[in-house]
């Protein structure tokens, strides 16, 4: 950002530069009262570059809040779509065990929510979209990706060995 140094150049300030008897490299008039610190720096006016949507802000200016999915705990409360519809449920695991990631978690679900029945059971990391965290809901990402089986590269496999000469 760049200043504006605004500097003292009153005949109040040259007197007291020269009682204090500071030598001054300067040898013109003007330079002798350039010499001295500055009486006021002021900013110079600059302009705002909107990056708020390349930076993760909403329509209002307030931060998405997004957390890893690798930072969920055991007992959090979570938002999923294994129903369809977003419902509210508690993590019974974590999704970290051992070195990696789980593709499955096993959750209490809050059926009642939409006239279902509540139970526990598994659902893929993909379907937990968000997490409750310091009263607000926050975004999960980072999910670990499913390997969707391809039937193509399944039949290309197997003609390979039949016709290979």
């Amino acid at each position: 950002m760049f200043k504006t140094v605004i500097w003292n150049t009153g005949s109040a300030a040259a007197r007291v530069r020269f009682k204090n008897k500071k030598k001054n490299k300067a040898t013109s008039s003007q330079a002798l009262k350039r010499v001295g610190p500055p009486n006021k720096v002021k900013k110079a006016a600059s302009f705002r570059v909107d990056r708020s949507r390349a930076l993760g802000y909403n329509g209002i200016n307030k931060r998405k809040k997004m957390i890893q999915y690798k930072d969920l705990k055991k007992n959090d409360e979570v938002r999923t779509t294994q129903l369809g519809t977003p419902i509210t449920g508690k993590l019974l695991e974590s999704p970290v065990q051992g070195r990696g990631l789980r593709k499955t978690i096993l959750i209490h679900s809050n059926g009642s929510e939409i006239g279902m029945f509540d139970e526990a059971g598994s659902v893929y990391a993909d379907q937990v979209k968000q997490v409750l965290r310091d009263g607000s809901w926050q975004t999960v990402t980072g999910h670990p990706g499913k390997k969707a089986w391809d039937p193509d590269a399944y039949l290309d496999s197997i003609t390979a060995g039949e016709f290979s000469t």
